[in-house]
């Protein structure tokens, strides 16, 4: 019984110092027995996933069960979730974001359940701002929008105190997609509702239509002046579509071999922030790195729900989940 005693404490000892690398705690997702939180069970639940022998939390209107787990374990969840015990039912998606669907979803109302859960329980809602002090600064390549919603928030971070030892941006291939206000005409709108162009920016030909180049312009309209001499980093595609997040670290760490030792704030938005660090730390890990991230960015507006209804973005919330909870059951190992 005291070996089991000291197994336990040892065991819980470890996830306490695990939680507080993290942006977010994952203390929202998982607890000390390795098994996902309430919160975590209500989205199953939502989506027609149950567990045996498990009360159903709180809620109202829950779908007719389409499978059914012996337990809440982490490993038990991230397999169902992303399709592994029954490949009809999966969080996953493999449509970009802007495109995302999801055939679990069958009513608006449970999709809205879908996303409060996830905004108001699981905190993907709400920014995080950096630490003054970092060992480099991150940009994280991304759609037109998204991109310089984050530009926008590491400009405000720079005027507040943050100090920009070294800058990096993180892109790869990618074709520019008008649907996702990535157009000609939204390239250059200094009136985009996110933030403005430098006095005297001019627009010129060739138009981007890709990615790595599209970043570049839209530094050039409107990044800080501390961030002006930054290291560019582009990574070819692994995926059939575009480049992920596994390659533009890979990139990183390929171009920059002698990475300094400390904490580089990588710069996205949310829900993904959590994700993306770490994702980026278990490859940091990987690959012999010294450096490791720590996840910032700002939080979901209320007009970024409006645009995307609670459809659309319960899909992209259940997708960046499945992701979360893999990362979970992979970042252990590193730490």
């Amino acid at each position: 019984m005291i070996w089991l005693k000291l197994i336990k404490f040892f065991f819980v000892l470890a996830f306490a110092s695990f939680s507080s690398i993290y942006a977010t705690s994952v203390e929202l997702f998982i607890n000390a027995q390795n098994h996902v939180t309430e919160p975590v069970v209500q989205i199953l639940a939502y989506t027609g996933i149950r567990i045996e022998n498990t009360p159903l939390p709180e809620g109202n209107d829950y779908p007719e069960p389409k499978l059914w787990l012996k337990s809440s374990h982490l490993e038990e969840v991230t397999k169902a979730v992303q399709g592994k015990a029954d490949n009809k039912i999966t969080w996953l998606s493999d449509q970009a974001r802007w495109h995302m669907s999801s055939v679990l979803i069958t009513s608006e109302a449970q999709a809205q359940r879908i996303v409060d859960i996830c905004l108001n329980k699981l905190a993907f809602k709400d920014a995080i701002n950096p630490e003054s002090s970092l060992e480099g600064v991150i940009l994280n390549g991304s759609t037109v929008p998204s991109f310089r919603k984050v530009l926008a928030f590491v400009n405000d971070c720079i005027d507040t105190g943050l100090e920009v030892k070294q800058a990096f941006v993180l892109t790869g291939k990618r074709q520019l997609d008008p649907k996702a206000g990535e157009s000609e005409q939204d390239l250059v709108n200094p009136n985009n509702g996110m933030i403005g162009f430098k006095p005297g920016w001019h627009s010129q030909s060739p138009f981007p239509t890709d990615e790595g180049d599209m970043v570049k312009m839209v530094l050039e309209q409107s990044a800080h002046a501390k961030l002006n001499h930054y290291n560019f980093v582009y990574a070819q595609n692994s995926h059939k579509e575009r480049a992920t997040t596994d390659d533009t670290v890979k990139q990183w760490v390929a171009d920059f071999p002698n990475l300094e030792e400390g904490i580089y704030g990588s710069f996205s938005r949310q829900p993904f922030i959590l994700r993306q660090e770490l994702g980026t730390n278990r490859l940091l890990k990987q690959l012999g790195s010294k450096a490791k991230v720590k996840g910032y960015g700002p939080g979901i507006s209320e007009q970024e729900l409006k645009y995307y209804g609670p459809v659309k973005a319960a899909a992209i919330l259940l997708d960046n989940l499945s992701r979360l909870l893999y990362e979970l059951t992979q970042i252990k190992s590193y730490n």
